[in-house]
């Protein structure tokens, strides 16, 4: 993952284990500190990542049963992950599901 300027200067890089597909802004400290879940599907994880103007650093990963390819921030502890499927759980920042919603082969809604 390379971290570039605005002119598309490249600031940092930070290596993870595959393609990141997606990603999702958790939280936004003091002094431009900036905590995100990104997507990697090929590993099914989620890296958590802190952003810094002088850094990017992975604190943490979870484990996800199944080929994530979309992400969004529910809350500071609350991620909603899709799957295809389709499927969407809402899980804490362990990996545990809280929730799972899933489309039945005879309707349209989840």
């Amino acid at each position: 993952m390379r971290e570039t300027s605005v002119k598309g200067d490249h600031l940092h890089s930070l290596k993870l284990s595959s393609f990141p597909r997606r990603l999702a802004l958790l939280d936004s400290g003091p002094g431009n500190t900036w905590k995100v879940a990104v997507t990697l599907s090929r590993d099914q994880r989620i890296a958590i990542l802190e952003v810094t103007p002088d850094s990017v650093t992975q604190l943490t990963s979870i484990q996800t049963p199944d080929d994530c390819w979309a992400i969004t921030a529910v809350d500071t502890a609350t991620l909603a992950v899709g799957y295809l499927g389709p499927r969407i759980d809402l899980i804490d920042m362990t990996g545990r599901v809280l929730r799972r919603l899933s489309k039945s082969l005879d309707t349209q809604h989840l």
